[in-house]
């Protein structure tokens, strides 16, 4: 059905096994795939093990990178895979099966590498009794497939990633608005500084702007002045802090400076990113704030009495 109507999709298997390699080990959540290698080229895209040989019997794993860091696994090293929920009588053991790195992935999805695994749905079977086969989808099946699929198969059961993972993803969108106004805090506070200073500014130069008068020179030329004054201060700072910005993120996401600085007392394993969107926002209203503290100051400035401003008090 999935295949008259043109829906990519890929049958497999998905149960819960236990990792070891040597010392360590780490429960995983395993995905046997019957087309592995496309899913391998079309979404994981990871480092594969081209040059190492291994027996025909031995099941092949695709693994995060997060994870093999973890286990300290390279490309072709062997690991056990073993199944808690079968034991075997007379030892008492869970049942093993000796496995290869085939592929070490990267998805940059944060915890996803270090929980996630694949392999051929044959390979798993030979480990687990689990039988409750899946069909993976990458869309959103529409109303009338869903009614073909239930009348045909009664038993089947539709889920959707997102509602799965729903508090997951709650608590992603909570994070995100936390930072959110966490970020506009800051901004707003700096808005308060960047006033200060321009109104401080104006307020040091009265005794010139008297002067200014004095020439002849008109009160528009002399708004003009801090209307410059508020834009080349802007510009000048909003593009040192981006370039600071911009030059922070690519050296932690090349050296992870976050986790050495922390000492790893906090989990941040994942990649620092910036929208553009985001730039032109701060640096807009970073010129907005400037000049529209810069303009009242020196209007009010430059009604002063050319005599009162040039013995203004400080």
């Amino acid at each position: 059905i999935l295949t008259i109507h043109n829906i990519n999709h890929n049958v497999g298997l998905e149960t819960e096994l236990l990792l070891i390699k040597d010392n360590n080990f780490k429960s995983v959540n395993v995905h046997g795939l019957n087309n592995v290698n496309d899913f391998n080229k079309m979404v994981l895209k990871s480092e594969i093990n081209q040059y190492v040989h291994y027996e025909n019997t031995m099941g092949k794993i695709y693994l995060g990178g997060e994870l093999a860091n973890r286990l300290n696994v390279l490309l072709g090293d062997k690991i056990i895979i073993a199944d808690l929920n079968q034991f075997n009588f007379f030892t008492g053991l869970p049942k093993m099966k000796k496995v290869v790195v085939h592929g070490i992935y990267k998805t940059n999805l944060l915890d996803y590498d270090m929980t996630h695994i694949y392999m051929h749905t044959s390979a798993l079977k030979k480990i687990t009794n689990n039988n409750k086969f899946s069909i993976f989808i990458d869309e959103y099946l529409s109303n009338e497939i869903l009614d073909i699929l239930i009348n045909k198969f009664p038993l089947i059961k539709y889920e959707k990633w997102d509602e799965k993972y729903l508090t997951f993803i709650s608590a992603m969108k909570l994070e995100k608005l936390t930072y959110s106004i966490i970020g506009y805090l800051i901004i707003f506070i700096s808005s308060f500084t960047l006033m200060s200073m321009m109104s401080l500014s104006v307020m040091q130069k009265v005794p010139q702007i008297g002067i200014l008068k004095v020439i002849g020179v008109k009160k528009i030329q002399i708004i003009s002045i801090f209307i410059i004054q508020a834009i080349i201060t802007s510009l000048l700072s909003s593009s040192i802090a981006i370039i600071f910005s911009l030059f922070f993120i690519h050296l932690n996401n090349s050296l992870n400076l976050i986790s050495k600085i922390f000492n790893n007392s906090i989990p941040f394993n994942f990649m620092l990113v910036v929208n553009n969107d985001y730039l032109y926002f701060v640096m807009i209203t970073t010129i907005f704030i400037m000049v529209a503290s810069g303009i009242y100051p020196s209007i009010k400035a430059s009604k002063l009495d050319p005599v009162k401003s040039i013995t203004f008090n400080k």
